[in-house]
């Protein structure tokens, strides 16, 4: 019979913000200028930390950019979460795939550990005061063409965890997974509960069908000793298809926040994780592109720099800070 080890001692949540101007490829549009503009927008809401979500060659690719929004979100008395979340363009240009339908042989797992290791010895050099060490191994598995299997996972979580523990034995080491939209998550959310040198297991929530699932492996990760929260989250399909995405749904998506988040409660689980993923929508609700065209996404990022420059707050703004503020 497996013993599961000691609780933690109650917990209290740390509210995040992702940094959406530089979420992901959304970095090659957005003016660096803003970046600040947009720290003190989420500044105004209570949260205590800031998330800064990308691939890892695409922070490369902007490393000095990022380097500044660090710099200037500690300055501000931001805490920092960084998260190591994969672009499938990227990664199918890593593995020598010039287009998703081409066929290849992937990559073996002692060259994913190789690179994955690589860039977490990057990020944890900037000792943030978290790091999600893997974002959703189900995408990587779609991503790399690789079929990883959950021991695979695991060994990639724990050698990933050990290496950033290292560098920087303060930071927090998470894995964000979803484990109600692919299996491989799934059953990592039950055995990551017994990874050396991971702090936290985190789901990225963006619909009530996972509800069954979180209802199950949350409270496991919190008998299992580890802390447990919501490390992305919003109302699908509300950002996701144009006919949803309208002004008109804001007070839905607004009230998204204290729905899951007292779900969360219910379960008997008080997150240490509270991230909502599109903040873009704190200061404008005009539909975003869904095209893959750089005219509509530079278009767009242009429209909310000027939000922010306008001080725009939304419902979604006002319905989140509520939530983090008590308010």
């Amino acid at each position: 019979m497996t013993t599961l080890p000691q609780a933690k001692a109650e917990i209290n949540t740390t509210f995040s913000a992702i940094h959406f101007p530089t979420a992901m490829t959304f970095a090659g549009f957005t003016d660096p200028s803003g970046d600040y503009g947009f720290l003190l927008m989420l500044k105004e809401t209570g949260v205590s930390t800031i998330s800064i979500i990308t691939d890892p060659i695409i922070f490369q690719a902007y490393k000095p950019r990022y380097e500044q929004l660090i710099s200037d979100a500690r300055s501000l008395g931001f805490k920092i979460h960084l998260i190591n979340q994969m672009d499938w363009k990227y990664r199918l240009k890593l593995i020598g795939l010039k287009n998703p339908l081409q066929t290849i042989i992937p990559p073996s797992f002692s060259k994913i550990l190789a690179w994955e290791t690589s860039w977490m010895q990057l990020y944890a050099s900037y000792h943030p005061d978290f790091l999600s060490v893997l974002a959703e191994p189900s995408n990587l598995n779609f991503k790399m063409r690789k079929g990883l299997t959950e021991s695979q996972v695991n060994t990639l979580i724990g050698s990933l965890a050990s290496t950033v523990k290292q560098i920087s034995p303060e930071t927090q080491t998470w894995v964000d997974l979803q484990p109600q939209y692919g299996i491989v998550d799934y059953y990592v959310g039950k055995s990551a509960a017994f990874i050396p040198n991971l702090d936290g297991i985190g789901w990225d929530v963006y619909d009530r069908d996972g509800y069954a699932v979180l209802a199950e492996v949350m409270p496991f990760a919190v008998q299992a000793g580890k802390l447990t929260g919501i490390t992305e989250t919003w109302r699908w399909p509300l950002y996701a298809k144009p006919q949803y995405d309208l002004p008109s749904n804001a007070p839905v998506e607004a009230g998204w926040f204290k729905e899951l988040y007292n779900q969360t409660l219910a379960w008997g689980v008080t997150p240490s994780l509270f991230n909502p993923f599109f903040t873009n929508k704190f200061v404008l609700l005009d539909p975003m592109p869904t095209e893959i065209s750089r005219t509509a996404i530079q278009e767009y990022a242009d429209n909310l720099k000027f939000a922010v420059d306008l001080n725009n707050r939304t419902v979604i703004f006002s319905a989140y800070q509520l939530l983090v503020t008590g308010a």
